[in-house]
């Protein structure tokens, strides 16, 4: 589809959501198709005044930095960046790629460089961390850019932090 400049989607609580298995399936099939970014809306009540920017310089995640650059400034949204370590690609200069964008826009952001919390699905149980600590209204990253075959087998970061977050999840693909 195209004319589109966001997709809103509301979730339930975070008791149906771990009970729903189709979840996932279900959201990451708009986000895959999607040609603009997808906001999934919490079960409160939504507000702007705080995002996390989970940051890890991959394309879509250049995505999402151009789109939280825009909320901070035209929302006077607070804006907290974190890239966790997972790879090589995710460095200390990863993170300051991002907060280096973010102030030539005019907006001060903090940063912050995290390492990936033991065990499964632990990048996104850091940025979650993270989102809770801050007070996070919203998150922000990048669709992981997985086919549906390889979602079959490996559970996301998106997948997760849709899974579990309390705030507002935006996705940028």
């Amino acid at each position: 589809t195209g004319g589109y400049d966001l997709v809103v989607l509301r979730r339930g609580d975070a008791e149906a959501r771990r009970q729903d298995e189709m979840l996932g399936t279900q959201i990451q099939g708009v986000i895959r198709r999607a040609i603009c970014p997808v906001l999934v809306l919490s079960a409160q009540r939504p507000r702007l005044g705080r995002a996390v920017l989970a940051y890890d310089g991959a394309p879509f995640s250049e995505e999402a930095l151009v789109v939280a650059a825009h909320l901070a400034s035209a929302w006077d949204t607070r804006l907290v960046v974190v890239t966790v370590e997972e790879s090589a690609r995710t460095t200390p200069a990863t993170l300051d790629a991002a907060l280096s964008y973010l102030r030539q826009q005019g907006i001060d952001a903090r940063g912050f460089f995290k390492a990936a919390q033991p065990g499964p699905a632990g990048v996104a149980r850091s940025i979650l961390q993270l989102a809770a600590e801050q007070g996070s209204d919203l998150i922000l990253l990048g669709d992981s850019g997985y086919s549906p075959f390889v979602e079959l087998f490996v559970r996301s970061t998106v997948d997760y932090v849709l899974r579990e977050a309390e705030c507002s999840v935006m996705v940028c693909s």
